[in-house]
This record gives C-alpha cells, sequence and structure tokens, in this order.
C-alpha cells in the first residue's frame, strides 16, 4: 500500500510539474535576463570609471607619451613625489621652493618627460653663504618672489640665489667662490623677516628696523637721497625712516607694506601703476621707471612717487600680511580676511565690473565675506589663497590655467580678467571664495604667477595651476 501511494503521489506530482513547466521556464528566462543587464550595467560603470580614472590621471598626474611637451596645467591638486617632510614652501620665479624639517633646501620644477614630473633638487646654500660646509646653513623660511630666490638662514642672514643656475655654478663637493658670489648674496644678519619683488628688497632686522635697497622710481625704497630729496635711481642698502617696530613687510611691484607691532599697516610706493594690469606680461621692460611727478595713469589712477609711509586707514588690528604684486592681503586678529589694491579678476573678493569706474582699483581696505577663520593668506599675481583655521584652502580671482583649483562658474561678461597669455583674449575668474577640493588637511600655503602649492600636516606638498 505504501508503494502504491507513493506511484500515485508522484504521478500527481509529474503531472503538476508538466503543467507548470512553461512558467518554470519563463521565470528562468526573466531571471537569465535581468542577470545579464546587471552584468552588462557593471561593466558599462567600470569602463566609466576607468576611462575617468585615465582622465584624471592625465589630468593630475600629467601622463604624456614619451617625448610630448607637459600640458598647459594642472586643474587638480598633485602630490609631488620625492619631496617629503617639508616644513616652508614659496614659489620664486618658475620655480617651487621649500625647506625641510631639518633645514635643508629643495627646488622642484616639471620636465617635459613621459610623466612630465620633476625631480627635487637639494640647493646647498651653506656654501654659498660664505661657509665652508655645505651643511653647516640652515634656512628657517622662505619668500615669494617672481624672480630670484630668497629667503633668511636660521641665523637670521638673508640669502639670495638662482634656481636654474645655483648647483651648475656651484656643484656639490667643489668650490669655486667666485663663480657663486657672482650669483649668491650674503645681505644682511640678524633679519628676522624679509620680502623682495622684481624692482626692491625689503628686510627687518631682530630691532624692528626696516632695510631696502633697489629701485625707487615711485619711492618704494622709502626714503630720500642725501641731500633730502627724492632720487628715482636704484639704491644700495639703506634703513627706512619713520616707522614704529616692525615685525612683517611685504613688496608688490612698486610698492612697499609693513605691519607694525600693535597690528597697524604701513605702506608707501605706488599700488595703482597700470603695470599690473594683465599680470604685468605686456610691458616688456618690467625695470622701467613708472612714476612720475604728479603722474596720472591712463586710467586716471596716481602714479605719483610717495617715499614716506603712511598708515594705511580702514582697518582693525592686523596679524599678518602679505603681497606678490599689486593688490595687498590682511588677516586681521580674529581671522577675517582684508584686501585693497587692483581687484583685476575679482582677486580681492570684490566684482571688478563694480569697480570699473575706477579701473579696478579698490582703494581702501575691503573685508573679503564666505570664509571661515583664516591662518594665513597668499598672494599671486592675479589670484589669491586663503587657508582656514580648519586646514582648508579657499581661492579667488583669475583661474585661466586652473589656480583656483576648483570648478569656477564660467561669467558671461569675462572682459574684466584679461588673458595673462594671449593678448586680446579673456579667462575666468571668480570674486566669490571658492573651496579647492581634493586636499587633505593643510598648514601652509603659496600662490605665484598662475601657479598655487599647499603643505599638508605630513609634510607633503600638493601642486595645481601652470606647471612650475
Amino acid at each position: 500500500m505504501t508503494i502504491g501511494k507513493t506511484s500515485l503521489l508522484s504521478q500527481q506530482k509529474g503531472s503538476e510539474l508538466l503543467t507548470q513547466r512553461p512558467a518554470l521556464l519563463n521565470n528562468a528566462k526573466l531571471r537569465w535576463i535581468v542577470l545579464a543587464l546587471v552584468a552588462l550595467a557593471a561593466c558599462g560603470l567600470c569602463l566609466i570609471g576607468s576611462w575617468q580614472s585615465g582622465r584624471h590621471f592625465l589630468q593630475v598626474q600629467g601622463t604624456r607619451p614619451a617625448g610630448a611637451a607637459c600640458p598647459h596645467e594642472r586643474t587638480q591638486p598633485w602630490k609631488i613625489p620625492g619631496l617629503d617632510h617639508i616644513v616652508s614652501i614659496a614659489y620664486q620665479g618658475g620655480w617651487l621652493a621649500a625647506i625641510d624639517s631639518e633645514g635643508r633646501t629643495w627646488s622642484y620644477r616639471a620636465q617635459p618627460t613621459e610623466y612630465c614630473i620633476g625631480t627635487p633638487q637639494h640647493v646647498y646654500l651653506g656654501r654659498h653663504a660664505g661657509d665652508d660646509d655645505p651643511s653647516a646653513t640652515r634656512m628657517y623660511k622662505l619668500a615669494s618672489s617672481t624672480s630670484e630666490a630668497i629667503g633668511l638662514s636660521d641665523d637670521g642672514r638673508v640669502v639670495r640665489w638662482y634656481h636654474d643656475r645655483v648647483n651648475d655654478a656651484c656643484p656639490h663637493g667643489s668650490h669655486h667662490p667666485g663663480t657663486c658670489q657672482d650669483r649668491i648674496t650674503d645681505v644682511r644678519r640678524d633679519m628676522t623677516d624679509v620680502s623682495r619683488s622684481h624692482e626692491h628688497l625689503l628686510a627687518v632686522d631682530r630691532e624692528g628696523a626696516v632695510w631696502s635697497e633697489g629701485m625707487n622710481d615711485c619711492g618704494q625704497l622709502g626714503r630720500f637721497d642725501r641731500q633730502g630729496q627724492f632720487s628715482s635711481e636704484s639704491r644700495g642698502y639703506g634703513r627706512v625712516p619713520g616707522l614704529p617696530k616692525i615685525t612683517a613687510v611685504a613688496t608688490g611691484s612698486r610698492y612697499s607694506a609693513a605691519l607694525d607691532e600693535e597690528g597697524r599697516v604701513w605702506g608707501w610706493g605706488s599700488l595703482s601703476t597700470s603695470w599690473a594690469l594683465a599680470g604685468g606680461i605686456y610691458h616688456a621692460e618690467p625695470m622701467a621707471p613708472l612714476c612720475r611727478p604728479a603722474g596720472r595713469s591712463a586710467m586716471g589712477l596716481d602714479e605719483t612717487p610717495h617715499v614716506l609711509p603712511v598708515q594705511v586707514t580702514g582697518l582693525p588690528s592686523v596679524r599678518s600680511i602679505d603681497m606678490f604684486q599689486n593688490f595687498v592681503l590682511a588677516i586681521d586678529r580674529d581671522g577675517h580676511p582684508w584686501a585693497w589694491g587692483y581687484d583685476e579678476c575679482g582677486v580681492t573678493g570684490r566684482d571688478p565690473k563694480a569697480l570699473a569706474a575706477q579701473a579696478t582699483f579698490q582703494r581702501q581696505p575691503q573685508r573679503i565675506e564666505g570664509m571661515p577663520s583664516l591662518l594665513a593668506v597668499s598672494a599671486g599675481v592675479r589670484h589669491a589663497l586663503f587657508l582656514g583655521k580648519n586646514g582648508v584652502v579657499w581661492a579667488t580671482g583669475n583661474d585661466g590655467a586652473g589656480q583656483l583649483g576648483a570648478m569656477v562658474p564660467r561669467h558671461t561678461d569675462p572682459r574684466q580678467c584679461a588673458s595673462s597669455e594671449e593678448l586680446g583674449a579673456d579667462e575666468n575668474y571668480s570674486e566669490v571664495p571658492v573651496k579647492v577640493p581634493s586636499l587633505p588637511v593643510i598648514v601652509g600655503i603659496a600662490a605665484g604667477r598662475d601657479r598655487s602649492a599647499a603643505l599638508d600636516r605630513d609634510g607633503h606638498v600638493w601642486i595645481w595651476g601652470r606647471y612650475p
């Protein structure tokens, strides 16, 4: 009986399976179709991801076939390999200079190799500063510069050199004092701060006095000749009179700024020379005199020499200043940023169209809104970087080479930012501070001519914008 019952049940189940077979087959086909679609979608995402990764590598790493020229710019931050344990950075001409935790100086510049990556070069400054031992001199501070390299040694010496010639002129292990001395200058000792433009130099000694040298066509040296008269001729080292105790200095094209121990800012020279427009590239000779008595620019701005330092009004108490070309940045003691000078490309945080009637010149300090409390600022030629106390980097100004490091909305009227590369062309810009993405926690920043750099808390250096 049991066998018969089992056989009957089997027959019944077999009939049910035969009846349900078309539906089961249809369900199986549906499952296979779904699985195939999922697999195709996954493959598509992989291909897109691979394409995006390759595009990101090309943009950020700068990969190019062997023998091809390096691309014009990096639009995203990229970490320099082999440059580690760094504590200070600055752009000096077309080079990035850095000091490591042992006080050694390095320079970096990309080369047109397969990956467009340069090799950080150790600059032996001990010998060039007058020491016999290349390891004797240690640097502790670098200053931005449009031309030669400049910095302070740990014993307060102002040391100057040229990145593209220093190690060729004086290779490691050899001594050529005459050749080196022509290119390396040990200016003064016991200095606490230094700044150099293409035309002049300022330095602060341990007593808070300011010293200057170089061109004086706009009064940027801050002193008269021995007869008490203004002279536009270049002059040697001398003390700037009429200043309180100074803690920091900054230089621009034809302007000098100083910060005293009370938080007041002083300025002299001319901030409004039209040479600054488009980064000054349309003027063949940057060393040509620009100012003249009772001078006015073609746009009606003052180009009269101003020799005597005067206090900059309209500022709260300030704790740091910076300058590179023809605008000044400051941070007040509450961490708020301020700017004045040329607002070309919106670098001072104002819409340049609003200043068109005064040739985009911001006469009075203006607070830049839209950022948290700041730790540092860095002025480039026509862009600026801002470092928040939270380690986040912000930027304003020209973005023609990707130096803002962020997606900037295209302006419908870009004429307020003339191209620094091509006469008659325009470039994008942002007067609103934009956050630079894809960076770790940052502790230092440096802006140059269409170039940006940041130093993270682990001692690595990130760069973007025009290739250094």
